[in-house]
């Protein structure tokens, strides 16, 4: 199957494709005569925008049998390519092929154990990415997917190439994302508009408190309402790195917080690197087997410590109270947490 996917980003196989295409009517005519012209002005000595596009598309990647799946192209040199009259310039599409749509059924063990590893990660990556929040469609290693670069005639809609790409893989199965110059000046949404304006806000509310917080400390004097102080940099930085000793502070948290927090950040450096193409995939499916990968896989159990630590400040905090004659009011309680909580997740 290695030999499908490289044979596909062959230069000959591109440029044959690219002539089969500018005849089809599956493509716009547009994209037809810029296709035309393309493959016209590959041999130009004058004007070489062909010759940048075809250059900058991507070629067989190295490193193939390592699993080298990647290869991203030259994405400035694309979007910065422009014939000189002005008829078209670079459009930079990175494409994604799942490997098994070119494996099919009858494949050796080896691979199919390397599928299986893949998969396991696969899993490991999708299950920390939701703990963090975000959601993505990587197109690393982690989806075994062939991923490359074409750059061709913005002439060429997003679905002109995607039929494009089909045809040069031979599959129905390819993920196209395109991009052109104009597109990394996006102009702002409404909802972009109004984060500013809102960020805005409360940084010129920052600026105030903390200018009057400054005033009133040069003049040594005390603010007439505290609210005042209420967004000065100044007084809740210096409230904020203040370390101040409890006798009933349990501090053998603080070494809980710690190896938690520092078992996160390993366990996301590790995902952000499996999430972009790499040159040795092969060693990553043979490392996940091994112990020495255990705490990395089973990074997702490091949030439940902090499950834990939450619950048992609630406990220890609520006791204290019930000794001190405290009365617990479960409706001020719930109000608490949703006031103190909900802002620092919205």
């Amino acid at each position: 199957f290695l030999h499908s996917a490289t044979a596909r980003l062959d230069n000959r196989n591109l440029l044959q494709t690219y002539e089969d295409v500018a005849e089809d009517p599956i493509i716009s005519e547009s994209c037809q005569e810029a296709l035309q012209l393309y493959l016209e002005n590959l041999e130009s000595t004058t004007d070489m925008w062909a010759l940048r596009m075809f250059d900058a598309s991507s070629k067989i990647p190295v490193g193939i049998l390592s699993l080298n799946f990647g290869e991203l192209g030259q994405f400035s040199q694309c979007l910065g390519t422009e014939s000189k009259d002005g008829f078209t310039q670079g459009k930079y599409c990175l494409s994604s092929l799942p490997l098994d749509s070119l494996m099919g059924t009858d494949v050796d063990d080896e691979t199919a154990d390397l599928e299986k590893r893949a998969q396991r990660l696969r899993m490991l990556s999708r299950n920390l990415v939701t703990l963090e929040g975000t959601s993505g469609d990587s197109s690393g290693p982690l989806e075994f997917a062939m991923t490359w670069a074409i750059c061709l005639p913005s002439n060429c809609s997003d679905e002109d190439i995607r039929e494009i790409t089909n045809q040069i893989t031979d599959s129905v199965s390819v993920s196209v994302r395109c991009q052109t110059k104009d597109d990394l000046s996006p102009s702002f949404t409404g909802g972009a508009i109004a984060a500013i304006v809102v960020l805005s806000y409360f940084a010129f509310l920052m600026l105030v408190s903390t200018a009057l917080d400054l005033f009133y400390n040069y003049m040594e004097r005390e603010p007439h309402y505290a609210i005042i102080l209420a967004f000065s940099v100044y007084s809740n930085g210096e409230k904020l790195f203040r370390v101040n000793k409890n006798s009933t502070e349990l501090t053998c948290l603080n070494g809980i917080r710690f190896l938690s927090i520092t078992w996160v950040l390993i366990g996301h450096v590790y995902t952000m690197y499996l999430a972009a193409p790499v040159v040795n995939f092969i060693d990553i499916l043979e490392w996940i087997v091994t112990l020495r990968s255990l705490t990395i896989t089973n990074g997702t159990l490091s949030v439940d410590t902090f499950f834990f630590l939450s619950g048992l400040l609630v406990v220890y905090s609520f006791i204290k109270a019930m000794n001190n004659g405290v009365k617990f009011n479960i409706f001020k309680f719930y109000l608490h947490r949703y006031l103190r909580l909900t802002p620092a997740l919205a």
